[in-house]
């Protein structure tokens, strides 16, 4: 999880009124060219940026999550951004909003701008520490192992990383064990080596990669089997592009006995709902990673309500919820999975639940 001495910066402000977050969506693009003018005179600007950063922005304050905020600054110090350009945006996101909106309803807003602007010189320091953030996730029983993973992946190695994969994984047992306490805390670490500018975005591809073709190449030998429980639909959301995460639950339920079809990354939303109303499946797992997500997964979660029974449950996961581990409640999902060790636990759960339903429904309509 997060750790809780980077929450101190922005923990006083308060939640942005339904008023102003309907006024500042709705003067988006008066705020866009305002924002991009200032920053112009600054000779600094990219139109890309600020309707991301609008993006994050707005979804922030939606949700009201200043844990998630105060991570994603940390985030935008990190990776490469001169600081200057990011204060400078900080200044004319705010001269934009008080020029377009009124005092009266902007002051919400303006506090968490100044906020941000005040906490400059504190936000450099945390990202200049190199402190890992999410070193809690990184952590794994076999590090010795781990390690040594990383070390192959980051320097290119396939064939290496398959031949160590394959002397360690001998059955489905195995495969879960190489999932849970190798290839996870892997990612966190190549995560944590690319936000701290380590590695390349060319090396946390190709690691990637690696890892990918790996679970690949293991899925026929130890996932495949046969169907003895429900059915599950999991898959990365529109415009969400970490799948490998959602891919590993996927994985450790098929081998375990589920009819699992999984949809990978950035799954167009009218393709998933179609699924699910062909399919008409048990567990729905969602993975969201990116902040400017949150308010279309909300969507997403609303639609799959509207035409499944409540006994389908939908669970979300992602990279976003080790800083914000309760946004999902506000998405209005099931439940939460942090990993695939829980999303597994939380399927056989429901399994079990169902079929204790059927049983007692069955015996009621006998007597």
């Amino acid at each position: 999880m997060f750790s809780s001495q980077y929450k101190k910066f922005l923990f006083h402000l308060k939640p942005v009124s339904l008023d102003s977050l309907l006024l500042l969506k709705e003067k988006k693009q008066f705020l866009l060219a305002d924002a991009i003018r200032y920053l112009n005179r600054k000779q600094t600007t990219n139109y890309l940026y600020q309707e991301i950063h609008f993006n994050y922005m707005s979804n922030i304050f939606q949700y009201a999550d200043y844990n998630l905020l105060t991570y994603l600054v940390i985030w935008w110090y990190r990776t490469g951004k001169n600081y200057n350009t990011i204060l400078c945006e900080f200044k004319a996101w705010k001269y934009a909003i008080q020029k377009n909106i009124s005092q009266h309803d902007n002051t919400e807003l303006i506090n968490v701008y100044d906020s941000l602007i005040k906490n400059h010189k504190n936000f450099i320091k945390i990202a200049e520490s190199n402190i890992n953030l999410l070193k809690n996730q990184s952590i794994s029983s076999n590090t010795m192992l781990k390690d040594q993973f990383l070390q192959i992946i980051l320097a290119g190695e396939k064939t290496t990383a398959l031949d160590l994969t394959e002397n360690h994984v001998h059955d489905k047992e195995t495969l879960k064990d190489f999932y849970l306490t190798v290839i996870q805390p892997c990612l966190y670490d190549i995560g944590y080596l690319w936000e701290t500018q380590k590695i390349s975005v060319a090396q946390e591809h190709l690691a990637s990669a690696i890892v990918i073709n790996i679970m690949t190449a293991l899925y026929s030998q130890y996932v495949l089997g046969d169907h003895k429980k429900g059915t599950a639909i999991l898959a990365t959301i529109f415009n969400e592009y970490h799948e490998i995460g959602a891919r590993m639950s996927a994985d450790l339920l098929e081998s375990d006995g589920w009819d699992v079809h999984y949809l990978g990354s950035n799954t167009e939303t009218n393709l998933l709902l179609k699924e699910i109303d062909l399919l008409k499946p048990d567990i729905i797992g969602l993975s969201i990673s990116m902040p400017y997500n949150l308010a279309n997964a909300f969507e997403i979660i609303q639609s799959i309500k509207k035409r499944t029974p409540p006994s389908t449950l939908v669970i979300v996961g992602g990279n976003i919820f080790n800083y914000a581990p309760d946004i999902w409640i506000k998405l209005k999902a099931d439940n939460l999975a942090r990993n695939a060790e829980e999303f597994l636990n939380l399927a056989n759960n429901h399994w079990c639940n169902l079929k204790k339903n059927t049983a007692t429904n069955e015996k009621a309509v006998v007597l």
